[in-house]
């Protein structure tokens, strides 16, 4: 793993960026400090950066959480 210091205007950017030359057609986890940045950066890896990605925290009900789990073990997000 890494751990790299975040520039506030450019962390989608930079994620995918890393995820795009380093990790190209690998899975990976991404985290973050809190759920609603969490929720950010997967919409914006999928916006504006063409990664299926998503998000997985707490506050999610269990019925979500096994469906985003599911979709990451059978590599239907990344």
């Amino acid at each position: 793993y890494e751990v790299r210091p975040k520039v506030p205007r450019r962390i989608v950017e930079d994620i995918a960026a890393t995820i795009k030359t380093e990790f190209h057609g690998l899975s990976g986890i991404v985290y973050c400090l809190s759920r609603r940045e969490c929720e950010r950066v997967a919409e914006g890896l999928q916006r504006h950066a063409g990664i299926s990605a998503g998000f997985y925290h707490a506050q999610l009900d269990a019925e979500k959480r096994e469906e985003i789990q599911r979709d990451w073990m059978n590599d239907d997000i990344k």
